[in-house]
């Protein structure tokens, strides 16, 4: 896969020492997530993070992973679990709302009564927001005045 010139079904990005090379044809997200699952099944499901990656030598395969939508995309295209926890509160990685969306006033306020009234707040806290898998409205609202604005 990283070598042409190679006939070994072992792993020759690893053995070659050209660890830190790009695939023939680049890096494009099958020669990604293939080159993903070769350090997986030699190094195990923990040796998909960015610092083990770049600490290793991995470091554009680090890259185009973060390129191809990230380590849990990129670990759940292979079947493993992601690392760590997810909110069940969290928004899909993709864009959900139309371009300039955010930029409307009353969307970030509609949005922020939407999630008081979903979860019986008495207030919007930017903490709560954050912790609660909602920080995409954080900015939204610091944006347009802040939360002592947004509570108005």
């Amino acid at each position: 896969m990283f070598d042409s010139n190679s006939n070994s079904d072992s792993d020759p990005q690893i053995e070659s020492g050209k660890k830190n090379q790009c695939p023939a044809g680049g890096w494009a997200k099958e020669a990604t997530i293939a080159a993903a699952k070769e350090v997986v099944e030699k190094h195990g499901d923990r040796a998909l993070t960015s610092r083990w990656l770049q600490t290793n030598g991995f470091n554009a395969l680090a890259s185009a992973i973060s390129k191809h939508g990230g380590y849990t995309r990129i670990r759940a295209e292979l079947g493993l679990q992601p690392l760590r926890k997810q909110s069940p509160n969290r928004k899909p990685m993709r864009r959900t709302k139309p371009l300039g969306y955010w930029s409307d006033v009353a969307n970030v306020i509609a949005e922020a009564k939407e999630i008081v009234a979903k979860h019986g707040l008495q207030t919007i806290i930017g903490t709560w927001l954050k912790k609660n898998g909602y920080s995409y409205l954080h900015p939204h609202i610091c944006k347009h005045g802040g939360y002592n604005w947004i509570r108005q």
